[in-house]
C-alpha cells in the first residue's frame, strides 16, 4: 500500500470515515480571535520493530518524523490564508501568544506552524540568504496546561490513568476479550506482552510508519498464519489499536477531565479578554492525543479520534453579538490541511446560527461546568440537608463540611437564637463518613463536586464498605460508572 493510501485510511478511521472537504471555509469579517490547538504531528513509535533492517526512525522514538514536520507546516499555510489580515506576517508580541508542551515533537509542530504563520517580510526578513521565510517565533512551554499527565506534583494523575494503564475499564477489557487471538499472534511474534493493549498501539504505529517511509513489513504480517487474515485485513486490524489509551483517556470523565480541564479555563479567560477588547488576536497550542481531544470534547466538539496535526480552530467576533464557531482542523493528508465545521453536542448544535456560531454565553453555560472539573461547581445554594438525616456545606472556596442535619432554630424571649442539638444516631454517623469519602474520591478522581454528583456517588456506593472506597481498584471502577452516569444525564438535559 502506497504511503499516501495509508494516511488517508488512517485519517478516514480517525473521523469515523468522514470525507473532508475540499476547501476550508473562510473567517467571518467580524472575528476578532482565533484560537487553535493541533496535536503533534505524525512521530515515530515508542518502541521500533526489530525483525528487519530499519531504514527509518532515526531522529528516535516518539520524536517528530519528517512527514509529522510536514503536517505542522501545512496546517501553518492553512492557518495563514485564514486569519488574513488579523494578524501580520511578522511577529508581533500583542498580537499572538503560542504555547506548546515540553514534549520535542509539541514543540517542533508548533515551530512548524509558526514558520508558515510568519514568512517574514520588509522589516521582519532578517535574512534573505539563508533564512528568507524563517524567523524564530516565541513560545511558552507550558505542561500543566498541555501535558499534565507529566506533572509530577498532580497527585491524581496515577488515579485516573490507572484503569487506562491496566485496561480495566469496561471497553479496553471488551477489545481485550474480543480480539485474544489477534493480541496473541502480536505477542507470539514481537515478543511484546500484549497483555498491555499499549505494546498493540506501539505495533500500529510501526506500521504506519513502514507505509509512510516505504519499509518492508515483517515475515508474520506479510504473510499472515493466522486463520482468517490476509495481509491487509490484519494491517487494518493493528490499526485499530492505534492510540487506543490516549483515547480512552479522552472518553474516560476523569482523565479528559483532568487533563484538559486548565486548557478549557484557558480557552475562556482568553475569549472573556477579547470581549472587553483586549488581549491577542490568535492564539496557539501544541499538544498531545488525549489533550486535545478531551478538551474538543469539554468545548462540545463530538469526536472520537484525533489524527497527527489534527486540532480545532475556535472563532471569536463581537458583533453584532458575542459568538464563536467552533472548528475542526485536519491534515489532507500531509502537506495540505483543510479547516471546517465541526459536529457539534446537541446543546450547542441548538444554539448555533446558519453560519454555526454560537453564543458566547450559551457556550460558556456548556463549557464552564466542567472549568476545572477537580473544583468546586459554583451555585448560589452551598448549604444541603442531605436524605441521610446529615448535610453537608459545599464552600465556593473549595472547603466542604460534612456536618449533622442542619438544626433547627428556636426564638427565645430575649430575642436571641438557640440551636436545638441532639445527639447523632449511629446511621447518621456512619452516613457522614460513607459522604466524606465520597467526597475525596471525586476530588481524586477530577469530578466537579455538587449536590448531584454526591449524592449519585453516595448511591452507586453503597455496594461496597467505606474503607473499601479508598482502594485503588474500587475507587476507580465507582469514578467510572459516576462520571459515565453524569454524563448520560448531562447529555439527556441537553
Amino acid at each position: 500500500m502506497k504511503p499516501t493510501l495509508l494516511l488517508i485510511l488512517t485519517v478516514s478511521i480517525t473521523q469515523s470515515a468522514h470525507i473532508l472537504p475540499k476547501k476550508s471555509v473562510a473567517i467571518d469579517k467580524n472575528s476578532v480571535l482565533v484560537l487553535f490547538g493541533t496535536r503533534h504531528g505524525n512521530r515515530h513509535p515508542e518502541v521500533f520493530l526489530q525483525e528487519n533492517p530499519r531504514s527509518w526512525g532515526q531522529e528516535g522514538n516518539t520524536e517528530l518524523t519528517s512527514f509529522g514536520k510536514r503536517q505542522g507546516l501545512g496546517l501553518g499555510k492553512e492557518l495563514r490564508s485564514f486569519v488574513g489580515d488579523l494578524i501580520s506576517r511578522n511577529y508581533n508580541s500583542s498580537q499572538v501568544k503560542y504555547y506548546s508542551s515540553s514534549a520535542n515533537r509539541c514543540q517542533m509542530t508548533l515551530q512548524t506552524v509558526t514558520a508558515a504563520l510568519h514568512d517574514p517580510e520588509q522589516w521582519g526578513d532578517w535574512d534573505k540568504k539563508w533564512y528568507d521565510h524563517w524567523s524564530p517565533v516565541p513560545y511558552a512551554i507550558d505542561d500543566p496546561l498541555l501535558r499534565m499527565y507529566a506533572v509530577k506534583e498532580c497527585k491524581g494523575n496515577d488515579k485516573v490513568w490507572a484503569p487506562i494503564d491496566q485496561d480495566s475499564l469496561p471497553s479496553l477489557k471488551k477489545l481485550k476479550t474480543e480480539n485474544s487471538a489477534e493480541l496473541k499472534y502480536f505477542a507470539d511474534n514481537t515478543k511484546w506482552n500484549m497483555g498491555n493493549l499499549g505494546k498493540a498501539a506501539d505495533l500500529a504505529d510501526n506500521l504506519i510508519e513502514i507505509d509512510l517511509f516505504k519499509a518492508e513489513y515483517p515475515a508474520w504480517v506479510k504473510a499472515p498464519k493466522l486463520k482468517g487474515y490476509t495481509v491487509e485485513k490484519l494491517k487494518a486490524k493493528i490499526l485499530e489499536f492505534a492510540e487506543v489509551h490516549q483515547n480512552a483517556c479522552a472518553e474516560y470523565g476523569p482523565c479528559g477531565n483532568l487533563m484538559a480541564g486548565y486548557w478549557l479555563q484557558d480557552i475562556i479567560d482568553k475569549l472573556v479578554t477579547a470581549n472587553s477588547g483586549k488581549g491577542p488576536r490568535v492564539v496557539g497550542y501544541a499538544s498531545h492525543t488525549e489533550i486535545t481531544l478531551s478538551v474538543m470534547k469539554l468545548m462540545g466538539y463530538k469526536k472520537d479520534e484525533l489524527t497527527t496535526s489534527a486540532g480545532f480552530v475556535v472563532e471569536f467576533k463581537r458583533l453584532p453579538k458575542p459568538s464563536v464557531r467552533l472548528l475542526n482542523h485536519d491534515p489532507n493528508p500531509i502537506d495540505d490541511h483543510v479547516i471546517y465545521p465541526a459536529e457539534l453536542a446537541p446543546k450547542l448544535k441548538k444554539e448555533a446560527d446558519k453560519d454555526g456560531f454560537v453564543p458566547l454565553e450559551a457556550f460558556f453555560s456548556f463549557a464552564k461546568p466542567y472549568v476545572p472539573p477537580h473544583l468546586i461547581k459554583k451555585s448560589k445554594k452551598h448549604f444541603h440537608t442531605l436524605p441521610y438525616g446529615m448535610a453537608v456545606i459545599i464552600g465556593c472556596n473549595g472547603s466542604v463540611w460534612v456536618t449533622t442535619a442542619l438544626p433547627e432554630t428556636t426564638l427565645e424571649e430575649d430575642g436571641s437564637h438557640v440551636h436545638e442539638f441532639q445527639i447523632v444516631p449511629l446511621d447518621a454517623r456512619l452516613a457522614m463518613v460513607r459522604v466524606a469519602a465520597c467526597i475525596r474520591l471525586l476530588r481524586d478522581y477530577s469530578i466537579s463536586l455538587y449536590l448531584n454528583s454526591l449524592t449519585t456517588c453516595y448511591e452507586m456506593s453503597q455496594p461496597y464498605e467505606v474503607k473499601e472506597l479508598a482502594e485503588q481498584e474500587t475507587s476507580s471502577r465507582l469514578a467510572y460508572l459516576i462520571a459515565a452516569r453524569l454524563l448520560q444525564e448531562a447529555q439527556q438535559q441537553n
